[in-house]
């Protein structure tokens, strides 16, 4: 009795899988038949599918199937997520299951596949495989910053873009004319030298995305504004010049470091003179000192300082005339030879 009852539910299991449609490869039946993934996006993944097989055997069949080799599927955008139909002996109405996925490539067009089992008795056993794919996604990338319009040496600028769904970064790279003008440091650009600078932003691509066409912005560089300095003439300038006397000149400059020099304006060459920051003085007239101080890579030459004053002659001083001698005439003789002669007599006269 428990025979028929077992002979009984083969016979409805088997009848239900002739109602389904199925695939019967010389003795292998595949339900379905066939699997065909529907999505179409490139890079994404479609649910998961699952085919029965079955081995139902047709006289003069012998009553096992041996399978010595089951998959993998011949197309890697098909991929096997669990699988029951192990090598080995088949006995009639045993079922095992396949599931599978499938990945759609970056190619667009229709996908094809098998995923085979290898018997000793039939041979391959194939249970078809297909998809579609649309293909890569295009990307693009958008500059959201704006290029520097007042860009100089010395300066910085933070550049930044957005790119496609790929969720590759945007990545900025400084075309290889301009590699002397600016450099790049993740999203800050340095300016190095005048001249125009042009930066590169690229977006890789994925599975599911192509890569994006390359963008550029560019801008001009400028050299940067020199800092102005100015000279102070710190010594006062004579109140009192006089042709053959000298004066020291003396002036600080600004913070370049270079020097204040001294020079006579041309209209006084015949005035003064100076040497280091000495000055002469050769004629009357007015001496004109101009004070300079040069410039560098930072700062402008001073602006021109001048100091000028006037040169007298020399004082002229006066020579010391000799003291007269006094001349005695004959009458002044006599009379101090009188004067004399009394005064002796008074003297002898008091002694006596």
């Amino acid at each position: 009795m428990q025979f028929f009852l077992s002979m009984a539910a083969r016979l409805l299991l088997l009848a239900t899988f002739f109602a389904l449609p199925a695939a019967h490869a010389q003795g292998l039946s595949f339900i379905p038949g066939s699997i065909n993934f529907t999505n179409t996006a490139a890079g994404s993944v479609s649910t998961e599918q699952t085919v029965s097989v079955q081995f139902i055997p047709s006289p003069p069949m012998a009553m096992t199937l041996n399978v010595t080799s089951v998959g993998p599927p011949s197309n890697s955008a098909f991929t096997v997520t669990s699988n029951t139909c192990l090598i080995g002996s088949y006995v009639p109405f045993a079922i095992c299951e396949v599931k599978l996925t499938f990945t759609a490539p970056p190619t667009a067009g229709p996908v094809l596949g098998t995923f085979s089992f290898v018997t000793n008795e039939l041979g391959p056993l194939n249970l078809g495989l297909s998809g579609n794919s649309e293909g890569a996604a295009p990307q693009a990338i958008t500059f959201t910053s704006t290029a520097p319009s007042g860009a100089t040496v010395g300066g910085t600028y933070e550049i930044s873009a957005t790119g496609g769904g790929s969720g590759n970064p945007v990545v900025f790279s400084i075309d290889p004319s301009s590699a002397d003008v600016c450099s790049v440091g993740g999203s800050t650009v340095s300016f190095l030298a005048p001249g125009n600078c042009i930066v590169l932003a690229d977006q890789a691509g994925s599975p599911a995305f192509e890569e994006a066409p390359q963008q550029s912005q560019s801008f001009e560089v400028a050299a940067a504004p020199l800092t102005p300095q100015a000279i102070n003439v710190t010594s006062t300038a004579l109140g009192t010049a006089f042709v053959g006397g000298t004066y020291e000149v003396a002036a600080t400059g600004g913070a370049s470091g270079e020097p204040v020099v001294f020079t006579i304006d041309a209209s006084a060459s015949s005035v003064c003179s100076i040497t280091g920051n000495t000055v002469s003085f050769l004629a009357e007239g007015t001496c004109v000192i101009h004070a300079n101080q040069a410039g560098n890579a930072t700062y402008a030459a001073a602006p021109q300082a001048e100091q000028s004053f006037n040169v007298s002659a020399a004082p002229v001083i006066p020579s010391q005339a000799a003291t007269p001698v006094p001349v005695v005439g004959a009458w002044g003789l006599a009379l101090l030879t009188a004067f004399l002669s009394g005064f002796a007599f008074m003297r002898q006269r008091r002694k006596l």
